[in-house]
C-alpha cells in the first residue's frame, strides 16, 4: 500500500478540518502548527535572506498575486488585509507606500509577520491578531470616512473560514470600506 506524502497528509488534514463541524479554533490550530509558506526557504529562519527567498518563491509559484494586489496602486491609501499570514503581501503593500493594517488568526503567523517587518525596517499602521468572522471585536463601526479603508484585500484566506459570509457581513455592518471608491479584492 502506498504511503501518503507529507504534503498529501497536510491537505487531507486541512480538508478534514473544513467539515460542517469545523470551528475557527480548528483553523487557528492548523495554521499555528504550519504557517503558510514558512518552509519555503532553507536559509536561517528570520533573516533577510530567509524572507527574500520565501517572497521570491511565492511570487514565482503564484505570479498572478502581484497583478491582483497591484501594490503600487495603494500608495497613501488605507489597506486592510484579512489574513496576512507570514506577511509577504503585507510588506509589499508597505514598500509601495500603503497605510497598511493586517489581521491574522494565527498568532504564530502574526509573530513571523512582525519579525519580517522588523527585518526590513518597515512600519505598518497595525498588525492585529483576530478572527475575521468577528471583525466587530477588532474594529468599531466606522463613522468617519477618513478612517475607512480604500482596499480590503484577502488572498487565499476566506475559504478556510467556517463562515466566510459572516466576514463580508461584518465588513458591511462596520462600514469598513469607503462607499464610493473602496475596493474589496478577495481571491
Amino acid at each position: 500500500m502506498a504511503r501518503a506524502s507529507d504534503n498529501q497528509r497536510n491537505q487531507l488534514e486541512l480538508g478534514a478540518t473544513m467539515s460542517e463541524d469545523t470551528t475557527i479554533e480548528n483553523v487557528a490550530e492548523y495554521w499555528n502548527r504550519q504557517p503558510c509558506n514558512i518552509k519555503h526557504s532553507n536559509s536561517e529562519f528570520g533573516t533577510k535572506k530567509y524572507f527574500d527567498e520565501i517572497e521570491n518563491r511565492k511570487y514565482y509559484v503564484e505570479p498572478h498575486i502581484k497583478k491582483f494586489a497591484d501594490f503600487a496602486q495603494w500608495r497613501d491609501k488605507r489597506v486592510l488585509e484579512i489574513g496576512c499570514g507570514i506577511g509577504t503581501d503585507a510588506v509589499n503593500f508597505v514598500r509601495a507606500g500603503a497605510l497598511y493594517t493586517g489581521i491574522e488568526l494565527s498568532k504564530v503567523s502574526l509573530d513571523v509577520t512582525k519579525k519580517r517587518f522588523a527585518v526590513y525596517n518597515l512600519q505598518p499602521e497595525a498588525l492585529l491578531e483576530g478572527n475575521a468572522e468577528e471583525l466587530d471585536k477588532i474594529f468599531p463601526v466606522i463613522t468617519n470616512p477618513s478612517k475607512q479603508f480604500d482596499l480590503i484585500y484577502s488572498f487565499g484566506v476566506l475559504h478556510h473560514t467556517p463562515q466566510p459570509r459572516r466576514v463580508i457581513e461584518k465588513i458591511v455592518e462596520l462600514n469598513l470600506l469607503k462607499e464610493e471608491t473602496g475596493e474589496l479584492r478577495i481571491m
